[in-house]
């Protein structure tokens, strides 16, 4: 599966935003319509909570909603370096943040963790790890 889009921090219902594993968006690339728009159609259509891709295969076909919440990347990546998770809210960034602090103490050293616009929170955590 290429990108995933997560509906709840369960994982109840996912997406694949790269369109290999959920038709609708397999259908919009072959149209030729699949953009920030229909991306953004697809993540209220899913009530998705939480956005996790590889940055370099949207570039700026992202929904502007999308909030940037931390950036895992790595030395060598077969299909990219860099995952980014977003969250669409405010709120659920702050709780993504909370959970990706705790998740992170089991990821292997080589992942480079960066926080977007929490400069204070890569302190703390670069210190505990």
């Amino acid at each position: 599966v290429g990108s995933v889009v997560f509906a709840g921090m369960s994982g109840t219902a996912i997406a694949d935003a790269a369109g290999l594993g959920t038709i609708e968006v397999a259908r919009a690339k072959s149209m030729g319509v699949y953009d920030s728009n229909a991306i953004e159609q697809l993540l209220k259509e899913r009530r998705t909570e939480v956005v996790m891709v590889y940055s370099n295969w949207f570039e700026d076909n992202l929904p502007k909603s999308l909030i940037p919440v931390v950036e895992w990347t790595v030395a060598d990546g077969y299909f990219g370096r860099t995952v980014t998770f977003y969250a669409l809210s405010e709120d659920e960034a702050k709780n993504m943040t909370d959970r990706l602090q705790q998740y992170e103490k089991v990821l292997p050293e080589s992942v480079d963790v960066r926080y977007k616009g929490t400069e204070s929170i890569v302190e703390d955590i670069d210190s505990n790890r």
